[in-house]
């Protein structure tokens, strides 16, 4: 495979339908409707009473964000400061993630 034209280019793709599938539980399907973080919070703080998304309450987002960070608060509280690690830990997983399939996929000399 040729690392320049075509070859570069579906790399490129790659990496980007990888950065937004690994986005999507957090931001929802739709960048234009992308929370903010009060709105993330209070999601998760209802799953934690007990709550269950699009039965108990409306949401915009998929469900699944609600639960990981529901799980997040469960284990380091419920605060500001604790769900802006969670998404700096998030972010920093999906470069980390990224760095490390692109350095699988390009050629050792290539810069």
């Amino acid at each position: 495979m040729s690392w320049r034209g075509p070859g570069l280019l579906a790399l490129c793709l790659l990496m980007g339908v990888l950065q937004v599938l690994l986005l999507i539980p957090t931001f929802g399907v739709s960048l234009n409707s992308i929370p903010d973080e009060g709105t993330v919070a209070l999601q998760a703080m209802n799953v934690l009473k007990g709550l269950v998304p699009h039965r108990d309450y409306f949401i915009l987002t998929p469900i699944s964000s609600d639960y990981w960070v529901g799980a997040w608060f469960f284990a380091f509280g419920t605060s500001l400061e604790s769900l802006r690690c969670y998404f700096i830990l998030e972010m920093a997983v999906a470069a980390a993630a990224l760095q490390y399939f692109s350095a699988r996929l390009m050629p050792r000399g290539w810069s």
